[in-house]
């Protein structure tokens, strides 16, 4: 993967080494996958507005761990530099969180493409 994080937004290798090529292992961890960073997207979005950064760490926290259950080794990395940050401001979190999810659109496109 290039440090644009324009190539595969999904290591379909990692997945299938993951699971021994399982197919319904695949389905079943990419059903938790989508519905984990669903619901924290929406804590990160949340925490935008927040001073305090430990609901914003926490759930960028679970969106790296997701995304790297499922070999998304981009986003994995965005949520990782998102949790790290010690302090942000409004401007700074919400480029973050744009990021994130620009790189969470790409893998679902991914992952639609290819009937998973």
């Amino acid at each position: 993967m290039t440090g644009d994080g324009l190539s595969s937004p999904v290591d379909l290798s990692y997945l299938q080494e993951y699971t021994d090529g399982d197919t319904e292992m695949i389905a079943s961890l990419l059903d938790v996958f989508r519905e984990t960073v669903s619901e924290s997207l929406e804590v990160l979005k949340s925490a935008i507005q927040d001073p305090s950064m430990a609901s914003w760490k926490s759930a960028a926290h679970k969106l790296k761990g997701a995304a790297g259950y499922v070999g998304a080794t981009h986003m994995k990395a965005l949520c990782d530099t998102a949790q790290n940050m010690d302090e942000g401001t409004l401007e700074e979190k919400q480029a973050r969180f744009n990021e994130i999810l620009y790189s969470y659109e790409r893998v679902t496109l991914f992952l639609k493409e290819r009937k998973l």
